[in-house]
C-alpha cells in the first residue's frame, strides 16, 4: 500500500532542491529504487533508459502561465494532476472574504502536503491549461483503461508535471512578466485533494521559501 504523503513529500523535496528537471527525474528514480516493495524495478529501469517528453509538458506549463498573465486578481496557480493521475490542469485562484492572501501563504508554505479541504477560502476562478497524458502517446505515461501503471504512474506523472511547471520559471524575465502588477504568485501541485507548495513567483524570480 503506497504512502501517498511520503510520496508527495519526496516529490516536493526533489522539486525544491534539484537544479534542473533531469536531475529531478534522476532523484525520483533513485527514490523509487530505494522502495522496491512499492515501486516496480522493471518500470523504473525503463524510465531511466527512456527520453521522457519533458519539452511537451513544459510547453503546457508555458501555455498556462502565458494565459494566467492576462487574468486580473489571480494570485495562486494550482496544478491538478488528475484523479488517476492523468492530466495537466493549471488553474488560477482568487480569494473569498473568508481568507486573505497572507493567511493562505502561511497555510500553503508549510513543507508538507496539504489536504484540499484547506483551500475552502479560495475559489478556482479560471482554467489556463488542460491536457491529458494520452496526448503524449508515451508508453510510460500514457495508459488505456485501467492499465495506468499503478503507484509507479502516480509517482512519475506527479514528478514530471511538477518539474515541468517549475522549468520555465528559471527565466527571470518570464517570471517578472507573469506578475502583471501582482506582488507574487503562489504555486501548488498535487492530485486527489492532496497538494503541496511548489514555490512562488516574485520580482526576484522563482523561489521556494
Amino acid at each position: 500500500m503506497i504512502d501517498w504523503y511520503s510520496m508527495f513529500e519526496t516529490v516536493q523535496t526533489i522539486v525544491k532542491t534539484s537544479p534542473d528537471w533531469r536531475t529531478g527525474i534522476t532523484d525520483v528514480i533513485a527514490y523509487a529504487r530505494r522502495n522496491p516493495a512499492t515501486y516496480s524495478a522493471d518500470y523504473w529501469q525503463a524510465v531511466s533508459a527512456d527520453e521522457l517528453p519533458f519539452d511537451t509538458v513544459t510547453s503546457w506549463a508555458v501555455e498556462g502561465f502565458e494565459r494566467f498573465e492576462s487574468y486580473e486578481g489571480g494570485t495562486v496557480a494550482i496544478l491538478d494532476c488528475g484523479d488517476w493521475p492523468d492530466v495537466f490542469r493549471l488553474t488560477g485562484a482568487r480569494f473569498s472574504s473568508e481568507m486573505s492572501f497572507e493567511q493562505f501563504c502561511s497555510f500553503a508554505k508549510i513543507d508538507a502536503p496539504r489536504p484540499g479541504e484547506g483551500f475552502s477560502g479560495i475559489s478556482l476562478a479560471f482554467e489556463v491549461a488542460n491536457h491529458h497524458v494520452r496526448e503524449l502517446t508515451h508508453p510510460l505515461l500514457n495508459w488505456q483503461g485501467h492499465d495506468y501503471h499503478g503507484d509507479n504512474g502516480y509517482l512519475l506523472w506527479l514528478s514530471v508535471a511538477t518539474l515541468a511547471l517549475r522549468e520555465p520559471l528559471r527565466d527571470l524575465n518570464f517570471c517578472q512578466r507573469l506578475l502583471h502588477g501582482r506582488s507574487e504568485i503562489i504555486l501548488m501541485s498535487g492530485f486527489e485533494e492532496i497538494f503541496f507548495y511548489v514555490g512562488k513567483i516574485s520580482a526576484a524570480g522563482y523561489s521556494h521559501d
